[in-house]
């Protein structure tokens, strides 16, 4: 009876060894492949997650940043007047150039304001009158950047219309060289792409002021 017990113990025993070394070697190669491919294709989703999520954000920023450069812009033009030395308000005119003089603290002295496209980055410069009688040191010019990544077509930021614009698409705008003196309304435009790799489409903004203080066609 002893003798029974003894080998059906001895039965089980061998049994529980077998189980624990049921697992060979290329299971263990197969249970951490499996690990690894898992941990492999989460930490891609979190990537891709991260990097969609960053890019919708840039966009957002730059259109935000797009739009105030936007509205600055056209109330400037929209008030464009002579320089504080007489001088005509625009000084200069061309696609992605533009060069007048606004009044932009209401003190009396007009700024002169300078809008240039600088490869994908439109920049602005300012130079405040100084002295008596005034004068525009351009060695004075302090720079801001307006807006990043445009990718307008044929460097086009401006168009100019004279005073027979009418609104509609049969007007056309001036031709190069611009004669400023001829210029009554400036459109703008913004064509900008924060990641041209990847959706978002890029975002289009467009506006047009007629110039107050030139406006002779009513």
């Amino acid at each position: 009876m002893i003798i029974r017990i003894y080998k059906k113990e001895f039965t089980r025993q061998n049994f529980a060894k077998q189980n624990l070394n049921g697992f060979t070697l290329v299971e263990i190669l197969v249970v951490v492949t499996i690990v690894v491919i898992l941990s492999l294709a989460i930490a891609n989703f979190g990537r891709d997650i991260f990097w969609q999520n960053y890019i919708w954000s840039r966009t957002l920023i730059a259109e935000s940043e797009a739009k105030v450069a936007m509205r600055r812009l056209i109330a400037e033009l929209r008030t464009a007047e002579p320089s504080s030395t007489g001088t005509y308000p625009i000084e200069s005119a061309s696609q992605n150039n533009l060069i007048f003089y606004s009044d932009l603290n209401n003190d009396g002295k007009r700024e002169r304001l300078r809008y240039w496209l600088d490869g994908r980055t439109l920049r602005r410069g300012r130079v405040s009158p100084t002295g008596q009688p005034y004068v525009y040191d351009i060695g004075t010019e302090s720079f801001s950047i307006v807006v990043n990544d445009l990718i307008n077509s044929n460097n086009l930021i401006f168009s100019y219309y004279n005073r027979s614009y009418d609104g509609t698409a049969s007007s056309t705008p001036l031709a190069e060289p611009i004669e400023v003196k001829n210029i009554r309304l400036v459109k703008v435009e913004f064509l900008i792409d924060a990641n041209s790799l990847q959706a978002p489409a890029p975002f289009y903004l467009s506006s047009q002021v007629m110039l107050r203080n030139l406006k002779d066609n009513l």
